[in-house]
Parts: structure tokens; C-alpha cells; sequence
């Protein structure tokens, strides 16, 4: 299907009395896009057309203190569950009713939160890079304190060490770039909430159908926490992406969408007219 007619429109609205930027294309039903740690809603710019181009009102959302969104009491926030609560409110502040949840890295692990504490609330769920326990960035709260080091080098240098290795110098620039445009003391409550994430105890909560998705060369999170979660869950499908690493909704949008919208229709979460096309 074609993207070029869905044209992406930016909105705030207030969540918890904080200023919550987000950039929505088409209409239908709705499709809530959850972005990584230090980036924000712009990662998801090839996905929203495509997703409206399938019957969806596909929403990129700038979690509080990321792109636009202004921090919630101006302070960061650490904890993943909270930031799915967080995006739950969001959903109902703007009256989405049953949302398919796509999120990637820390968006993912949200995503993941979202189907283990409120299945009964979404049709459907895709889990780019994420698992329900994540020990695997020790020691980020020392960059808690903007003093302590470069962050902006060290971040602007370490995302593109883990995309795709035909990446283009264009693609390696703009992903640098998203990671060095959230503020440091933000990115890294981020990475705590990574670090600390856990719910496993609440994986037999899960009901409503998960797809996990796993890049090939994203050495940020190993297979075996991935298969663990999917093996847990029965209404969980793992989807492999060869030569894709940490953010393949950015990295290869065309095979990517052709897997989500697979997985939906599968499931039963297309929209209607789109389910039979």
C-alpha cells in the first residue's frame, strides 16, 4: 500500500498536568508507537504512514522529558512501569479505545508491561528489542549526574555501533543524532528503568497476542532473556530479523511493516477493510 498521502500532524495534549507531545497520521483505530531510551517519537516516522495506509490512526508519542514532552514535575523517571501507566493514561486522555501498543527498546519493555497489566485494555501488542527482565545496562545511574562524563559523545557514539552493518552514513547520522536529543539526566532514568526491569511474576497476566521482535546484531540484549519471556507467555510470538539490530522499525521499515502487519492480521487486529486487502 502506498504512504505518501498519510501526512503526520503534531498535537500536544496534557497528561498529569504536563505538557505530552505527539505526531498522529490517518485515522481509524488506533495504533500507539513507544519509543527508545533517549530518542523520542521520531523513530517512528516511516512506521506511522505505513500504518495508516492499513486502516490506522497511528500515534508516535514523546514519553514525558523525551522530543517535546515536557518532564512530569521536572524531574526524570526511572521505572518502565511507570512510564506504561503513564502511556496508558495518555490513551485515555485522548479517548483510544483498545490500541494495538508498539514500542521499541525501553518502548518495548513498556509494550511488555502494557500486555501483562492491561491486556483486557488492547487489541494487540509489538515488542521491538524488549523482555520482561532486562539486567543489562549496570550501572546507569552514575550518569544520573550531567557532571560525571560526555554523555552526549558516549551516546551519540554507541547507537550506531548496533544497526544494521549496511547502514548508510545518512542513517548512522540520524540515529546518533536522536540519541544525543534528549537530555542527559532523562536518557538516563531511561536506562535505570532498563537495568531494573522485571515482570516476570506478572507474564501469566498476559492474554491479549505479543509479538517480540529481535534484530540479529543487537548485542544490547541477549536472545536468551527474548526466548525466556516468549516461552512464558502463550499468546507470545517470537520474529526473527536477520542483519537488523536494536531499532529495526527504523533500520528496515519495509520488511518490519510487512511483519507487523502480518502478525495483525493473523491476530485479528487489522481494521476491517484492511484485514482482507
Amino acid at each position: 500500500m502506498s504512504t505518501e498521502t498519510h501526512e503526520m500532524v503534531g498535537r500536544y495534549t496534557e497528561v498529569r498536568n504536563t505538557r505530552a507531545y505527539y505526531d498522529s497520521c490517518g485515522s481509524g483505530v488506533p495504533f500507539i508507537c513507544v519509543h527508545s531510551a533517549g530518542t523520542d517519537g521520531r523513530l517512528f516516522r516511516h512506521t506511522l504512514p505505513a500504518m495508516a495506509a492499513y486502516g490506522f490512526q497511528a500515534i508516535a508519542v514523546d514519553l514525558p522529558g523525551h522530543g517535546r514532552s515536557f518532564p512530569i514535575e521536572w524531574e526524570p523517571i526511572d521505572d518502565l512501569h511507570e512510564y506504561a501507566e503513564w502511556v496508558m493514561e495518555f490513551a485515555r486522555t485522548l479517548g483510544l479505545e483498545k490500541p494495538v501498543i508498539a514500542g521499541c527498546s525501553i518502548g518495548a519493555n513498556i509494550t511488555i508491561d502494557i500486555a501483562a497489566h492491561h491486556s483486557a485494555d488492547v487489541s494487540a501488542c509489538i515488542a521491538f528489542e524488549g523482555a520482561a527482565y532486562t539486567p543489562t545496562f549496570v550501572g546507569a545511574g552514575t550518569f544520573m549526574d550531567p557532571h560525571t562524563i560526555s554523555w552526549e559523545s558516549i551516546s551519540g557514539t554507541m547507537a550506531p555501533t548496533v544497526i544494521r552493518p549496511d547502514a548508510t552514513p545518512e542513517q548512522r547520522s540520524e540515529i546518533a543524532f536522536l540519541h544525543t536529543a534528549t537530555s542527559q539526566r532523562n536518557y538516563a532514568g531511561d536506562l535505570v528503568g532498563w537495568e531494573n526491569y522485571d515482570v516476570r511474576d506478572r507474564l501469566d497476566d498476559v492474554t491479549v497476542p505479543l509479538m517480540i521482535g529481535l534484530g540479529s546484531g543487537d548485542y544490547f540484549l541477549p536472545e536468551a532473556l527474548v526466548t525466556a519471556t516468549v516461552d512464558a507467555i502463550p499468546t507470545a510470538e517470537l520474529v526473527h530479523f536477520e542483519n537488523l539490530g536494536h531499532y529495526p522499525i527504523w533500520e528496515n521499515p519495509e520488511l518490519v511493516n510487512e511483519a507487523i502487519v502480518r502478525f495483525l492480521r493473523d491476530n485479528h487486529a487489522l481494521p476491517d477493510e484492511a484485514a482482507g486487502s
